[in-house]
């Protein structure tokens, strides 16, 4: 496990996830990334629950089991979550991009909750009456 680095120097603003709001459990997840043009090839997307994966002072703590990509180059991008890479237990989960294959936080997505598609079958029901 590489050593968690607490960015003070980086410019967080500059820094970006974004997802849907809602999907289906199973669904494929497009998570929205940007970064400046110095960021490194080496940083990282993963996946936690909310509440359940502590971070503390920036830093993630707890493992993402293998739910995660490489950003790659460029300045934004777009990651698809697929397969082994989601999880599937519905709940509230985030997206976190981490700092140069470390645990270093340098943007958190709103929260997206992975719902049952019969409950988001009933919710759209239910918003068309």
């Amino acid at each position: 496990m590489a050593r968690p680095v607490i960015l003070k120097d980086k410019d967080l603003s500059q820094f970006k996830v974004k997802c849907p709001k809602v999907i289906a459990l199973g669904q494929p997840i497009a998570v929205e990334w940007a970064a400046p043009e110095d960021h490194s090839e080496k940083d990282w997307i993963g996946i936690y629950p909310v509440g359940k994966n502590s971070w503390s002072e920036g830093l993630t703590i707890a493992s993402s089991k293998g739910r995660w990509s490489l950003v790659g180059p460029g300045t934004s991008g777009v990651i698809k979550f697929s397969s082994d890479k989601l999880p599937w237990k519905p709940g509230c989960y985030e997206f976190r991009y981490h700092h140069d294959y470390g645990y270093s936080i340098l943007a958190i997505s709103e929260v997206i909750e992975i719902a049952r598609k019969n409950f988001l079958t009933f919710q759209a029901k239910n918003k068309a009456k």
